[in-house]
């Protein structure tokens, strides 16, 4: 099969319970040589799971069809097609799923059976009205974690020292974000080895996994699920302080890919409509605060992209290219930190198999798109001379796109005879012709052909409004648009976005070509439609040299630029400069007299959106004094950055009315989920320590200021 994902079975929780506590059911199955249904790692329910959902997953071929009709030990209906199981229920109602990948294993008897990996279960049952045998938990958010436990522990104790614990090492490690990455990394594993054993000193806890190793690794979850929380915003400040170079680079590369679309990554179309979905789930990444929330996101775009109308499970081949174009038309401006904090704080082993499986391929979406080759084909074996030449012979009958593609490659000669149309027309002579009097098909349309060029001039656009010159500086062709100045082409002409051939140049980083067309009187304070100037523009692109250009040979022939123009957003350059991490261009700006505490459109100001503690840093030091301490007391200083600066986190999975907690009965709910029915007095404890207990937990909920905002507990 050409699934993408993989995992050892012998390592599934799923699988293994089954082997367990259910020996004769498995052995029964494999002297018969009945099918076993096992899904994936990570797919398990939030429920404790009951004898009829392993039932539900052992299938008896059909003597008619046995490699497509099969029946459960349910009395279900089962059919498989396509890689596609589906199993009828009795109420007339279906339940389907896709096969990963199938396996053919055998006991110590030699006995052979097969086992097939499900995308999800096959059959949900509820837990009401059976008894509760292999209480197998999912774990998949910070509520879970933190309803986990206080169920299966002493509780409040044990949260309460997992905070003591927390806060001490806040206390202990002031300056975290000021060590090298690795000691980061040794600092917060410690932290987690040290909770880990306090919580396992819990005698409730210590019964419960003494002989479940599902249990011990929910544990293991939930413990450092619960510590990232609680110190994340310290922590993603060391990491972003860490890889911001790093991101900077890549936010340059990203920034100047724009213009990437799905068909240029050679994306089935059938998946298309997915992607708006998955590029939701994916944004959600810097809402997260633990390993746990921000593989989730990438967990569940896949879940996304596996649901499509082809009903086949997404390979790595269909995966691989949608996370380069997520990853690209994502804004978020720290994509390595994320990725760190994925690949080097997950402690735990989460879920190894699909985490490493989505860590992986979103380390190879983002060092594909590092490599700055987006625009090549992905596959090159794709991709042939033909279809090059096919596309030239194409656009030659569009005498416009023609010229426009010949300055896209450079070919400079091609451009000068389409520029030069009487030349043509003196080359094109009777030899050229069948006859002096052809009228056929050939010759007509060669005639044709050449007389069109008379129309070709350097005021003829595309559809999108661009002239020649736009071309030229859009692409950094130097020597054309050098040409095309000198035979007449107006510096001053506007697409329809509005933008002229300086805001190109400042786009593709072009510094060459923007002083010429500065040389050539172009307008640096011209605006497009959206308020963007060329200065907007290399900022936001990254683009250092072409920065100083403007602002440099403004200052040096005494015409006025203004470095604090706001766009329609009310954005200015140095907006672009912090949210992206350009340390280098902001300190530009500041020495051109650009101000750090203007607020745009949503009183948001370039401080409110650095993401970088560099950055931070430096927009800190204007207008204050540079003398004496200053600059020695300024890296203790703590500084606040837009990665930890958000209110809300991990909350987006929780009530669709945006409130800071689910309701109470939810609440409930989920400990009745876990099998665990609590005391009042136990349900109130838990209330009273969500409401004014632990500092993770009140961090967990939006900070003191959120907590009263949570409904009243009934």
């Amino acid at each position: 099969m050409e699934c993408a994902y993989d995992e050892d079975l012998n390592e599934n929780a799923f699988f293994q319970v089954l082997q367990a506590d259910h020996q004769e059911l498995f052995q029964k199955a494999t002297l018969e040589g009945w099918v076993i249904c096992v899904p994936r790692s990570g797919a398990l329910p939030k429920y404790p799971l009951t004898d009829e959902d392993f039932l539900s997953h052992i299938l008896i071929p059909s003597d008619e069809l046995p490699e497509s009709h099969f029946c459960s030990l349910l009395d279900r209906q089962v059919k498989v097609l396509d890689r596609m199981i589906t199993a009828e229920g009795d109420d007339g109602r279906t339940f389907s799923t896709n096969i990963l990948f199938e396996e053919t294993c055998y006991t110590d008897e030699l006995y052979k059976y097969k086992v097939l990996c499900l995308e999800s279960l096959l059959e949900q049952h509820s837990c009401s009205g059976h008894a509760i045998s292999n209480p197998l938990i999912s774990l998949g958010s910070l509520r879970d974690c933190i309803d986990f436990l206080w169920t299966e522990s002493s509780g409040q104790p044990v949260l309460e020292k997992l905070d003591e614990s927390i806060e001490g090492f806040l206390t202990s490690q002031p300056d975290l974000e000021e060590e090298p990455l690795q000691t980061q990394i040794d600092l917060a594993k410690g932290l987690y080895e040290h909770c880990l054993r306090n919580t396992l000193k819990d005698q409730r806890l210590q019964e419960q996994v003494r002989n479940n190793r599902h249990l011990m690794q929910n544990v293991r979850i939930a413990v450092e699920t619960y510590v990232q929380h609680g110190i994340y915003k310290i922590l993603i400040k060391g990491i972003v302080a860490a890889t911001a170079s790093e991101d900077a680079k890549l936010n340059k590369v990203i920034r100047n890919s724009v213009e990437l679309q799905l068909k240029d990554l050679d994306v089935r179309s059938e998946l298309f409509e997915k992607i708006p979905a998955a590029k939701q789930e994916v944004a959600k990444i810097d809402g997260f605060s633990t390993v746990l929330g921000k593989i989730g996101c990438i967990q569940k775009a896949l879940g996304i992209l596996s649901g499509n109308p082809a009903n086949q499970a997404v390979s790595a081949d269909d995966f691989l290219p949608i996370l380069i174009f997520l990853v690209v038309k994502v804004s978020l401006p720290n994509w390595l930190a994320h990725l760190t904090m994925m690949r080097d704080f997950n402690f735990s082993d989460l879920d190894e198999n699909l985490n490493s499986f989505l860590v992986t391929s979103l380390e190879a979406a983002i060092e594909h798109v590092r490599s700055g080759r987006l625009f090549e084909p992905l596959y090159p074996e794709a991709q042939g001379e033909e279809k090059v030449k096919l596309e030239m012979e194409n656009l030659e009958k569009n005498v416009t796109e023609y010229l426009f593609r010949n300055i896209q490659v450079d070919n400079m000669a091609k451009v000068q005879d389409l520029l030069a149309p009487s030349s043509l027309l003196d080359e094109f002579t009777t030899e050229d012709m069948c006859h002096p009097l052809c009228t056929c098909e050939k010759c007509e349309c060669e005639l044709s052909r050449q007389k069109s060029s008379l129309s070709v001039g350097l005021s003829s656009t595309n559809e999108k409004g661009l002239t020649a010159l736009h071309v030229a500086c859009r692409h950094g062709r130097l020597e054309i648009a050098e040409f095309l100045l000198e035979i007449g082409a107006q510096v001053t002409a506007k697409d329809l976005q509005g933008n002229t051939p300086l805001h190109y140049a400042a786009i593709g980083g072009h510094q060459h070509l923007l002083l010429l067309l500065l040389n050539s009187k172009a307008s640096p304070n011209s605006m497009n439609n959206n308020g963007n100037t060329p200065l907007h523009f290399a900022a936001q692109n990254g683009h250092e040299t072409c920065l100083k250009a403007l602002i440099y040979f403004c200052e040096h022939v005494g015409r006025p630029i203004n470095v604090n123009w706001p766009n329609s957003n009310g954005d200015i350059p140095l907006h672009h400069a912090a949210k992206w991490g350009y340390e280098g261009i902001a300190q530009i700006l500041l020495e051109a007299g650009s101000r750090p505490d203007l607020k745009n459109n949503r009183k948001v100001s370039p401080m409110d959106l650095a993401h970088s503690v560099h950055i931070s840093k430096l927009l800190s030091t204007v207008n204050k004094p540079t003398g004496g301490g200053f600059r020695k007391r300024l890296s203790f200083i703590k500084m606040k950055i837009a990665a930890a600066s958000k209110l809300r986190l991990d909350l987006m999975d929780l009530s669709p009315s945006g409130s800071s907690l689910s309701s109470p009965s939810r609440s409930r709910e989920n400990l009745l989920e876990y099998g665990t029915k609590p005391t009042s007095v136990q349900q109130s404890k838990k209330e009273n320590f969500l409401l004014s207990g632990g500092k993770a937990v009140a961090s967990y909920l939006g900070g003191r200021r959120a907590l009263s905002l949570l409904p009243p507990w009934n």
